[in-house]
Order: structure tokens, then sequence, then C-alpha cells
């Protein structure tokens, strides 16, 4: 489903859930809330908050769901927020696998992985087969720079077949560690299994075109790269830069040159990018 009908259905949802709480009286607040979390999982925290203020809040809450909750208040920039939820979700339930792990992403935010890494053993002994704990035990371990503990975990979830959003995931967490470790080619192969099933994604895009600009394909890069920027790119000037080192190889130059001003007016101190600008000042224009 793409973004445009993700979002849509997302507010038929949310209109019938209540509608029907009108009609019977009754709170359908945890469901919405379920909804709200569902679109922060494709980024859309504008979605949450509005299904969090339709709810009536969280803290009526259990622990599940001040765990879930805890973690677009972090992506929100509401830290202090999210820290108050996974404690209290912690206090109320700490031996539950979804808070166990909810409070090990949140570590993980915080750049505690291994601290995380601690409490995200803990719910995968609770859940050994859960695709998400796996998965984001294995981003941990990247952090680390672990790179071949981490690919075993992302295997491991790759195993459980999970959702194809957390798929998505894992594959472009396969393609970092394979990045890493200096195979761009299976890093662009991971990177196009996780755009054809994260379209919405920008920032998977990009890096699918950084891989292929890697290994010499230059036009599926460009493609790439273009989609990057449809989707409202969040580093536009390596996107532009990219871009230009793509037509450069091409012998493309007057294009180079347009895509590297454009990089360079996103970030004009950017030192590739003035280099990129003398090599292609001192080269014919075709």
């Amino acid at each position: 489903m793409s973004g445009v009908l993700a979002r849509l259905w997302w507010w038929i949802r949310v209109g019938a859930l209540r509608i029907r709480g009108w009609a019977l009286r009754r709170d359908e607040g945890k469901a919405i809330l379920r909804l709200g979390c569902e679109a922060a999982q494709r980024h859309d925290l504008a979605a949450f908050f509005r299904a969090v203020d339709w709810a009536g809040g969280v803290s009526r809450s259990g622990p599940q769901m001040l765990a879930w909750c805890s973690l677009p208040y972090y992506d929100g920039d509401r830290k202090q927020e999210a820290a108050r939820l996974i404690t209290a979700a912690l206090e109320m339930a700490p031996n539950d696998a979804v808070v166990l792990g909810s409070y090990g992403m949140y570590l993980q935010n915080e750049g505690r992985f291994r601290e995380s890494i601690e409490y995200l053993e803990r719910a995968l002994a609770a859940r050994p087969t859960h695709p998400w704990t796996l998965r984001t035990l294995g981003d941990d371990w990247r952090c680390l720079g672990e790179w071949e503990q981490a690919r075993k975990y992302y295997l491991d979830a790759m195993r459980q077949k999970p959702d194809e959003d957390e798929a998505a995931v894992v594959e472009s967490g396969l393609a970092h560690v394979a990045a890493e470790m200096g195979d761009w080619s299976e890093a662009a192969q991971r990177w196009r299994k996780a755009a054809m099933r994260r379209s919405w994604d920008e920032e998977t895009w990009y890096n699918l075109g950084d891989a292929l600009l890697h290994i010499g394909d230059y036009r599926g890069a460009i493609k790439a790269l273009r989609k990057n920027l449809r989707l409202g790119s969040e580093q536009p000037a390596w996107s532009y830069y990219d871009l230009a080192r793509c037509y450069q190889q091409l012998g493309d130059v007057r294009r180079a040159r347009t895509y590297c001003e454009k990089a360079l007016e996103y970030a004009p101190n950017d030192e590739d990018a003035i280099e990129l600008k003398r090599e292609l000042a001192d080269a014919p224009a075709k």
C-alpha cells in the first residue's frame, strides 16, 4: 500500500472508531492510540499526536501502551515525556517483553547501546522469535561496529518472516552492514528490496542511489536519487552532490555543474562539493 493510501486508510479507521465510540458511548481511546502508533511507524508523527489528542492522552493506558507511545514521543523530540512514559511502564511491568523491548529502544536512542542490549536480550528471552527485538539488537551491534554480530541478528529477524515494513527495516540494516564491510553490490541489492517495500521512505531511496553510485550504475543511481528528492530529502545537499558525481561519470559536465551548485546552496562549506566544483571547472562542458 502506498504512503497516500496508507494515510487515507488510517483516517478512515480512526473516523470509524470515533463514530463507534460516540454511538456506543464507549471509550475507543486504546484502539485509536494503536492506530496512532501505526502512523508513527510510518514516520507520521503528526498523525500520532492527533491520535493522542483524540484519545484523551495516554496517562490512563496500561504499561504496554505507555511503552509503545514513549517511542514516537522520543522521535517527536519530547524526550522528557518519553522518559516519563517508559519509566512508568517499566515500574508497572518490569518483566513484560514489550516494555523491556521498548526500554531497550529508548536506551538505544540515548546512545547507551550496551545497556540497550541487556534489556533487549531480556525481552528476547520472553519472545525468542520476535523480529522487531532481533532487528533492534542488530541495530545496537551495528552502532557498536560489530558487523558480524549485527548481521547475525538481522538474518535471524528475517527468518521470522516479519511484516513488509519491518522486513524493509531489516533489509536496510543488512545493507548498512554490507556497506560498512565494503560490499556495495550486496548493499545495493538490500536497499533495492527495502525501497520496494517502503517506497515512501526518502532515506531508503538515497541509500539505494548512493550504493548504485558506488558500483557504477550511474543511471540507476540518478533514478533513485531523484525519487529521494521528490519525496522530500532530509539531506538534499548529499542527494545533489551524488547526482553531480553521477553526471560527471557519465560525461555530462553541464548537468554535473548544475547539481554541484545545488549541493553548495544547501551546504556551502561542504569540502567534497567544493572540491568537485574545482574539478568540474577545469572539465570541458559537453
